[in-house]
């Protein structure tokens, strides 16, 4: 994770750990999660940031074509440039219809 708004000219040193799991429920039903947790900091102390967050999600087919998703996502967001912090949080929820088609 990693926020889009810096622009900076300097290389940036990142620390990324990502870990997921899915667990099938029911032969209709899957749940799925993720976390992920990044520092960057910048060669000339210019600009750090951190940032975390996590998915939760879960899947049920509903027919041959169709499928429901239900997904939970939160993420916080920590940075310092020139002195100055900001940080926020992030929180989604999302009801996906989905159709497949061959």
């Amino acid at each position: 994770v990693t926020p889009s708004f810096f622009l900076v000219p300097v290389p940036l040193i990142s620390n990324v750990v990502t870990a997921s799991i899915s667990y099938r429920l029911t032969s209709k039903a899957t749940a799925t999660g993720s976390a992920n947790y990044a520092v960057n900091e910048d060669t000339s102390s210019t600009v750090s940031f951190t940032s975390y967050g996590g998915t939760l999600a879960f899947n049920y087919i509903l027919t041959r074509t169709f499928s429901l998703i239900g997904t939970y996502s939160y993420y916080n967001y920590n940075s310092k440039f020139l002195g100055d912090q900001l940080e926020f949080d992030r929180n989604m929820l999302m009801l996906t219809l989905k159709a497949t088609w061959n």
